[in-house]
């Protein structure tokens, strides 16, 4: 494992018992077992309001996460914050605490990149905890009477109170979606804050004020067709701005390249804005991605670095990095990722980096990047609303029960309701769940599992992406028009490079093709079904594609993932998911292409057996 760090923990609890005053510091050390690079030396605690407000915190060792001040503190507050915040105005150095201290009031729900701020004072006793744009870092609560307790770790809030038993609808999502939704965690009484939510308590209330510091519904209002050049323009400057920031304190920057158009839109703006960074791909082989990178970079001359993941060495430690995972991302990490943990692992280099992530790009090509979202009933809510639950709820392969399923559809009804009750339109619901809610939860997950090593930031998870991306029209965003004007504003010759499988270079002429195949091929498929029944399972693209064998993965490792799985007896865990059924998936007597449809779910009911196991 790294010897660094960068990482900054906290527990905020209002209305603390007695016990959990005593013990915050020994509860504080236990994330050590969790994060063993944290710094057991930066543990601290105060209590202020007499006792009825008290935080605690352990982060990174100073030397070890320079130039970051994760915690300030003088007589009057503390001011901590988690993940990395940026200053797009480069009014302070948002990554010092002091700094963010000074300008509190200015600065705090203002500032961009992937993190949560808190803030305590003491006079009179008051906290405040602000989560960013799109909520990519988390921050859990938990409510047990009049007590509240506040943390960017459920293992923390979940050992300073007592233990929870698995949320039966967040297992049914997670195994059918690979993600948690709406303000879910794996555990019942633990619940996520939104995003660009502040969370206020001081001592003249008895209550917590959870308040939006930003409507969203108020970016949807205004739509058009297209930006024009000066728009265009000015949203790459904007973007532009922020690395720079980021290139000023940390340089250099790490960006992962592939064959689509986030990572060609990052490559873009950093080549024409004249900042450096490493540029790489990680796999199993040479695949399609590492190709078409390759010559990304070589465009403007940069090298490329090709990380290779030897399947050997993967799988021989893939129980400790496995169990690392979904511990350190709460049990919200699918492990069929691990191999991302190895690179960020193996790779690392003793410099804290900033790697730069197409996360959150989907808001800026319709339907949060998919267009099967649409349909002829898009414009009927509820007929959306059941078309959407019924892509969203996928049984795979029998192992989420049929009451499951309807969980997956009740919580998918929830979330698209309150979506179309702040005033956003049936067609713009897909990506605006996506960016706020479905991808934030996912890819914040993700993440945090490798936080240990490096902070992340997305140029797409930006106010300005956001209210660009907001301007234009759903139907018109299918064909990326903001991917395709930032390519061809700053680097036109990457155009001529074809994108991957995955992204076609498709033209704005073309949007209707896009739909027209999308709904035809739907049907094509029901009506192949009734006449010549099911077709042969085959794995989904996440589980199983040129990079990696994720397929094979699972056969080299069935017998451990049977035994953690079906060692698993808590009824909570099997409310919603056939035990029959996984035991025939996972029977060696099973041949392996009868796994292969299922293998997407089995991984994830694997994550939630490793994080029950772990706890």
């Amino acid at each position: 494992m790294p010897e660094g760090s960068e990482l900054n923990l906290f527990l905020a609890i209002v209305n603390p018992s007695k016990e959990q005053s005593a013990s915050i510091d020994s509860v504080l050390y236990d994330a050590l077992e969790i994060y063993p690079t944290l710094d057991a030396a930066t543990i601290d605690s105060r209590a202020v309001g007499e006792g009825r407000l008290l935080v605690g915190w352990v982060s990174s060792s100073n030397q070890a996460a320079a130039p970051r001040e994760y915690v300030h503190e003088d007589s009057g507050q503390v001011v901590l914050y988690t993940g990395l915040p940026i200053s797009s105005d480069r009014s302070v150095v948002a990554h010092r605490a002091s700094e963010l201290a000074a300008n509190w009031d200015r600065v705090a729900g203002r500032l961009e990149g992937i993190h949560s701020l808190l803030r305590v004072t003491s006079d009179p006793a008051r906290l405040e905890i602000q989560t960013d744009l799109l909520a990519y870092e988390h921050v859990f609560y938990r409510r047990l009477g009049k007590s509240w307790v506040f943390s960017n770790s459920v293992a923390l809030i979940e050992r300073a109170t007592s233990r929870c038993d698995l949320n039966i609808d967040a297992v049914a999502l997670f195994v059918s979606c690979g993600r948690i939704a709406s303000d879910f965690t794996l555990l019942s009484e633990i619940k996520t804050i939104p995003a660009v939510t502040r969370v206020v308590w001081d001592s003249n209330r008895d209550d917590v004020d959870f308040s939006l510091t930003e409507d969203v519904g108020e970016l949807f209002q205004e739509r058009r067709p297209g930006l024009d050049s000066v728009e265009v323009e000015r949203l790459a400057s904007d973007l532009q701005n922020l690395l720079s920031v980021l290139d000023t304190h940390f340089a250099p920057l790490d960006c992962a390249l592939t064959g689509g158009k986030d990572s060609r839109v990052i490559f873009s703006l950093l080549t024409s804005a004249g900042i450096s960074a490493n540029y790489y791909t990680h796999g199993q082989n040479r695949s399609e991605d590492a190709i078409l990178a390759q010559q990304v970079a070589a465009t403007a001359g940069h090298r490329h670095q090709f990380r290779e993941i030897p399947e050997r060495a993967l799988l021989s430690g893939w129980e400790e990095l496995a169990t690392a995972a979904v511990r350190r991302a709460d049990g919200m990490y699918p492990i069929q990722h691990v191999a991302s943990l190895f690179s960020a692992n193996d790779y690392y280099d003793g410099r804290l980096s900033i790697r730069l992530s197409g996360s959150g790009g989907a808001i800026g090509k319709g339907g949060g990047g998919q267009p099967r979202f649409y349909s002829w009933k898009v414009g009927t809510p509820d007929g959306f609303i059941k078309h959407v639950g019924d892509i969203m709820a996928h049984p795979r392969q029998g192992l989420v029960r049929p009451e499951g399923l309807a969980a997956v559809k009740r919580v998918v009804t929830e979330r698209i309701s309150r979506f179309l009750e702040s005033g956003i339109v049936t067609s713009d619901v897909p990506e605006v769940s996506s960016a706020y809610e479905g991808t934030a939860r996912g890819d914040g997950a993700n993440m945090r599992a490798t936080a240990d090593v490096r902070d992340t930031f997305s140029p797409f998870c930006t106010r300005a992406f956001q209210r660009a991306s907001a301007l234009l029209r759903s139907r018109d965003k299918i064909t990326c028009p903001l991917h395709r004007a930032l390519i061809s504003r700053m680097s036109p010759q990457l155009m001529e490079i074809p994108f991957d499988n995955k992204n076609p270079n498709w033209g704005p002429e073309q949007a209707w093709k896009i739909l027209v195949k999308g709904t035809y091929s739907r049907y094509q498929r029901r009506i192949r079904q009734k006449l010549f029944g099911k077709p042969p399972s085959r794995p989904n693209f996440i589980v199983q594609n040129e990079t990696f064998d994720r397929c094979g993965w699972l056969e080299y490792q069935l017998e451990h993932a049977r035994q953690r799985i079906l060692d698993q007896n808590s009824a909570s865990l099997w409310e919603y998911i056939d035990r029959k059924r996984a035991e025939e998936l996972l029977s060696p007597d099973t041949p392996a292409e009868m796994r292969t449809g299922a293998a997407r779910g089995l991984y994830q009911l694997w994550t939630v057996a490793e994080y029950q196991h772990a706890r």
